[in-house]
């Protein structure tokens, strides 16, 4: 601040000595040892308890009337050491180096001399919570003439004098101005996949639980998409599934139960998927050589419209769309192995690849873009065939995207599942 506003904005200062040495001694609190090393608009007297070693109360008076309204009272107890003479090279003086960690600050309340009554002996008042702890009737809680200082108690025997302060509000001639009109603030980091607005996302870590008679289960995986469209993942009413547990399959993460799963948003909602323009990414692993239902979009479980099965066992795995065309390929991978499987549906010659951990890529035309699900619930790992499926992810987009980035969402899911 300016020179010339110190006078206005710094109201009453003290330096109080609290140690018998100066406040760089090791000692016991003692009242008689009390000193102002300095002060401004502080009377030149102290009040103490008797033994201030047991209790360390000190009411330091002001020579004027201050409001609380106006004015704001500061205390810190300084910590300080005295230099070892034996060490003549003074290396260690005034270094304190790391404080220690019972030097504890002191308390400062701002109080009216009047409310202690004339005799001090017998006071009417004590300030922090002291009996008698209620200001008589009849005193303006709001002005103060002293201020009364509550040394730490259990740390007497450490050096440390003190120092207050108040400081009188500014009174500026304009209204206070603002650096800018508003503050910088750090924005939240945003999630690579939520960048790019994926229109389904279900991940295994991400769920709630209930507790009912048979202890604790999951009740639903939640929706991670920006909007929640797509719902949650609610298991069928047979199934009850134990909280879930790191897979080391997974790379540690948790993933979902082998068990029917059905999103809770219309069917309507899923009917995008007959677009030209679908991307859908799938991290999973068969968990037997039977035959598996990954997900599908079905009016039933005997007529599946869209749906993905593996057989371990048959080696292969087999992309089907109904009546709009089906792919079957090579499936090397055996039970117990994870898969990173990709889906594009994009408008043009060849309008859908298909990509997995094992083998490759397929790929394909459609006559027309794949069946819609409207009125064909979305299902993930139905089990027709009695097959046990592990899926720890699950991101859909209603759009195609373009290679940088599928790039982001495969690196993402690499790293995080070690696929």
């Amino acid at each position: 601040m300016a020179a010339n506003e110190i006078e206005e904005r710094l109201a009453a200062a003290a330096w109080v000595r609290a140690g018998s040495a100066g406040g760089e001694a090791i000692h016991l609190l003692d009242p008689a040892s009390l000193r102002y090393r300095s002060r401004i608009s502080f009377q030149n007297r102290l009040i103490t308890t008797t033994d201030a070693s047991l209790r360390g109360l000190v009411i330091l008076p002001l020579d004027r009337v201050f409001s609380r309204t106006e004015t704001a009272v500061f205390g810190c107890r300084l910590g300080t050491v005295q230099r070892d003479d034996a060490d003549t090279s003074r290396a260690s003086y005034p270094d304190l180096g790391t404080p220690p960690d019972n030097v504890a600050q002191i308390a400062v309340e701002p109080i009216h001399l009047d409310w202690l009554g004339p005799d001090l002996t017998a006071p009417l008042f004590l300030p922090f919570g002291f009996a008698p702890a209620s200001v008589p009737l009849g005193f303006d809680l709001n002005l103060y003439n002293a201020l009364a200082v509550l040394l730490p108690f259990q740390v007497a025997t450490l050096s440390g004098d003190f120092c207050v302060a108040v400081f009188e509000h500014a009174k500026p001639e304009v209204a206070d101005q603002p650096v800018q009109a508003v503050l910088p603030a750090e924005p939240p980091p945003v999630d690579p996949i939520l960048a790019l607005n994926p229109i389904a996302w279900w991940r295994g870590d991400d769920y709630d639980t209930v507790t009912g008679e048979g202890g604790t289960t999951v009740s639903q995986w939640n929706s991670r998409s920006p909007l929640h469209g797509e719902g949650s993942l609610i298991p069928d009413s047979d199934s009850i599934v134990a909280p879930l547990e790191p897979d080391t399959l997974f790379n540690n993460q948790l993933v979902m139960s082998p068990f029917l799963l059905t999103p809770s948003s219309p069917d309507e909602f899923w009917d995008f998927m007959a677009s030209d323009n679908v991307t859908t990414f799938l991290v999973w692993a068969p968990r037997d050589d039977q035959a598996q239902l990954v997900y599908t979009s079905q009016p039933s479980v005997d007529t599946p419209e869209f749906f993905i099965e593996s057989d371990p066992g048959s080696d292969i795995i087999t992309w089907d769309f109904g009546v709009e065309g089906q792919f079957d390929a090579p499936f090397a991978a055996a039970e117990g192995v994870v898969q990173l499987q990709t889906i594009l549906v994009k408008a043009g010659v060849q309008n859908i690849t298909i990509t997995c951990t094992t083998p490759g890529t397929d790929g394909g035309n459609f006559v027309s873009p794949p069946p819609g699900t409207v009125l064909h619930k979305l299902v993930f790992n139905g089990t027709p065939a009695g097959g046990e499926v592990s899926i720890a992810e699950a991101i859909f987009f209603d759009r195609s995207l373009t290679v940088p980035e599928i790039a982001i969402v495969t690196g993402y899911l690499t790293t995080r599942y070690g696929v």
